[in-house]
């Protein structure tokens, strides 16, 4: 089951990371999935409609992200760089974008990977 937020619903401070895997698609990479969890729920994929919040979003969870790494493997933080694909439309174009985790290369470079409907 999946719930949509809206976006000044979502709180990037109830984003939690799980320990990352070794995907099967890309050479020398991994997966961390994403969690959102409130005192009601936690879901595995965050779903959010959003309008001109998108770069703010993912600047989010990524700076979040960013945190979670050096502070559980601080030898490897200094190598990570933030990867930014979602672009603001500058529109009133409502978006729903689905975020299951967060990518990251061999060179420390990483990003979200999400759909949009």
């Amino acid at each position: 089951m999946s719930i949509v937020l809206k976006h000044n619903d979502f709180n990037y401070s109830n984003v939690f990371f799980i320990d990352s895997v070794k995907t099967t698609n890309r050479f020398n990479s991994t997966f961390s999935r994403i969690n959102y969890a409130t005192d009601l729920m936690t879901l595995k994929t965050i779903c959010i409609n959003v309008s001109d919040e998108l770069c703010k979003i993912e600047n989010d969870i990524l700076n979040k992200y960013l945190l979670y790494k050096t502070y559980n493997k601080p030898h490897l933080g200094y190598n990570l760089k933030q990867s930014y694909s979602l672009q603001d439309t500058g529109q009133d174009t409502f978006l729903t974008i689905k975020i299951s985790g967060i990518w990251e290369n061999h060179d420390g470079t990483f990003g979200l990977t999400y759909k949009t409907f």
